[in-house]
């Protein structure tokens, strides 16, 4: 098995040598990076302003730059809102920066979060809830959380940058290397793989195999003309739950 990881290199290299041992080659190519968005300088504002019951943090990148904007725990922790993160991963980037609790769904993904006791109907009505997230995704939860009688506010503290340099060179290489299983982790990474792609090498990127971090990133996957069966979902974003869901696909 030719395994390729294409999430940020901060974040790839723990499962690139988790995977060493457990597949023939595991490769690794960067196709998107992450930049300030266009909420971070607001968050102390909005914190102030908005009084947030609930903030909901969507994956470790929201916790990173949320740090960078805040700073110090202090005003967070005097604000004593309920923290929700979306996975362990995400949790633990956050507990490593404050003290206040932090709840995580079983299930890691936004369909997860909606089964949390504290964000059903009864619990959010009439209640203001931040989602910290990148531009773009997520709108399921938010219109859940408004359908359930939540007002909603999103802090976009980060933005995420496909990555044009020396893309041209992607399909020739992924070729030489003879990928036959990508790990994608959200919907801008594949976006970012493809749109740089001739239609030629497109069609070879829809014959991979996929490991996909939720159902919301194999729907994508699948309007795009990626078949059914190509598709594994890990169901998390986090090490363990790509290295169990790769650990279960046939060698080729």
């Amino acid at each position: 098995m030719q395994v390729l990881v294409t999430r940020p290199s901060q974040k790839a290299q723990s499962l690139i040598q988790a995977l060493k041992p457990m597949v023939d080659k595991v490769y690794h190519q960067q196709v998107i990076e992450i930049k300030d968005g266009p909420d971070l300088n607001s968050v102390p504002q909005y914190l102030n302003q908005q009084s947030p019951s609930i903030i909901i943090f969507v994956s470790a990148h929201a916790v990173e730059y949320f740090i960078k904007a805040l700073n110090t725990p202090t005003v967070l922790a005097a604000s004593n809102c309920q923290l929700i993160a979306v996975g362990q991963a995400t949790k633990k980037a956050l507990t490593d920066w404050c003290n206040n609790d932090v709840l995580t769904p079983t299930l890691e993904t936004s369909e997860g979060l909606l089964q949390l006791e504290q964000l059903q109907s009864e619990q959010v009505n009439h209640r203001q809830v931040a989602i910290v997230r990148g531009v773009g995704g997520r709108e399921m939860l938010a219109t859940t959380l408004s359908a359930r009688g939540a007002s909603i506010n999103y802090w976009q503290v980060y933005q995420r940058h496909p990555i044009t340099e020396g893309a041209q060179l992607w399909f020739s290489q992924w070729q030489h290397w003879k990928i036959d299983t990508i790990v994608i982790t959200s919907v801008a990474i594949f976006d970012a793989i493809s749109h740089n792609m001739s239609q030629t090498a497109q069609t070879w990127l829809r014959s991979r195999r996929f490991v996909v971090a939720s159902s919301r990133i194999a729907a994508h996957l699948t309007s795009k003309g990626v078949e059914a069966n190509n598709i594994f979902d890990a169901k998390g974003a986090n090490d363990l739950a790509i290295l169990a869901q790769i650990e279960q696909l046939p060698n080729q």
